[in-house]
């Protein structure tokens, strides 16, 4: 094989590995917000500690901050950044409007009737927090740098 060949080979097997390690840190945010979620839920914590829906949807916005660079990556999007907080928004809203709608629906305790305005839009900059955070730690992870340095100077 020749070294065209072999440069070929392995620049598909880093894109290859690169999404690979992307899906598993979007998989493993979902997995940390999920255990998160039931351990809240399996103690009601909701009742006697109402803070406890921030980390929530922080660590929502994490996974989808994950899961959207992940999403922008593989489909090679070049506004990827914006692409994933975006992304992180309209999720965000759309689980705020499930909540109203769910609220409207099914009776629930005191504590966890949501007044969309002022509940709704602080989870969505909560999470927004938390997607920023994790597109902060991609842009500031050496190794990322240095790949986005060599795409750059491929094209």
């Amino acid at each position: 094989m020749n070294r065209s060949k072999l440069k070929i080979k392995a620049k598909q097997l880093k894109q290859k590995l690169d999404h690979q390690n992307n899906l598993l840190t979007a998989t493993y945010a979902w997995i940390l917000f999920l255990v998160y979620e039931v351990f809240i839920r399996a103690f009601d914590l909701y009742g006697p500690i109402p803070e406890v829906d921030i980390m929530g949807h922080f660590l929502a916005g994490i996974a989808l901050g994950a899961t959207f660079f992940w999403i922008g990556k593989k489909k090679k999007i070049s506004w990827r950044n914006w692409f994933v907080v975006l992304g992180s928004v309209v999720i965000s809203l759309l689980w705020e409007a499930a909540e109203m709608i769910e609220d409207r629906l099914i009776p629930n305790p005191e504590h966890l009737i949501d007044v969309f305005f002022w509940d709704g839009v602080s989870d969505v900059i909560i999470a927004l927090i938390g997607t920023s955070l994790y597109l902060l730690i991609k842009h500031f992870n050496k190794a990322d740098k240095a790949e986005e340095l060599y795409e750059t100077t491929q094209n």
